[in-house]
């Protein structure tokens, strides 16, 4: 079926409040090239290669975004990226040139919200410094803020989390001063939260007071 009709149709059925939007729903392929100059294809391939990426695309090159991404980005007050999946889920919806573009043209904030932990073979070994980077280069800038956490974990989870190969992420002052050299604002907290006593999340409210006290902040100047 349309993928587009069902993401409308997942809308209704979860109740969510705004909208889900593909970024396309054009068939295209995750395409990623290596150190060794190989050429990795699929989110799956991706995920298991992410610390010995050096370039990642979309094929084809020149898909099209939906007209209402383009719309939703230009009438956006404030624009999210994060959290989430680094090379498969965040940046895809920056390699789609003329979304890239619009991202640049617009003059509303970016607001990168870092992961909590690093994702076993995709992001592993990685830094905040390091997601930051990575988007910069795809995005054709960097994110004018970077929220990050800095809560605690309970050492339980945290052995559990470290025996699959994910590690927690802070960021350190020599990672505050390069962003800050970038032009980034950092925003840090305490955004941990535990679920069923064993799963670590973004504690949402927490992050959603952050993001309203923003977006009122920059209404104000």
């Amino acid at each position: 079926g349309d993928f587009r009709r069902a993401v409308e149709e997942m809308n209704n059925l979860l109740a969510i409040r705004g909208r889900v939007l593909p970024v396309t729903t054009e068939a295209v392929s995750l395409v990623a090239e290596t150190r060794t100059g190989d050429r990795i294809r699929g989110e799956l391939a991706i995920a298991d290669n992410g610390k010995n990426i050096t370039d990642i695309w979309l094929e084809p090159k020149d898909s099209k975004p939906l007209n209402d991404v383009l719309r939703a980005v230009e009438e956006a007050e404030v624009i999210v990226l994060g959290p989430g999946s680094l090379f498969t889920s965040v940046i895809p919806n920056l390699l789609i040139r003329t979304v890239a573009e619009q991202l640049r043209k617009s003059v509303v904030p970016k607001v990168y919200i870092c992961n909590l932990m690093t994702q076993p073979g995709e992001t592993e070994g990685f830094s905040i410094m390091e997601h930051v980077k990575w988007i910069a280069s795809v995005m054709g800038m960097p994110p004018d803020y970077v929220i990050a956490n800095s809560g605690r974990f309970p050492p339980h989870i945290l052995e559990k989390y470290s025996r699959q190969g994910a590690e927690p992420l802070y960021l350190d002052s020599g990672q505050r001063t390069e962003l800050e050299k970038m032009g980034c604002t950092i925003v840090e907290g305490d955004f941990v939260q535990i679920a069923d006593n064993s799963l670590i999340r973004h504690d949402g409210q927490a992050l959603s007071h952050v993001l309203v006290r923003l977006c009122r902040e920059l209404k104000e100047d």
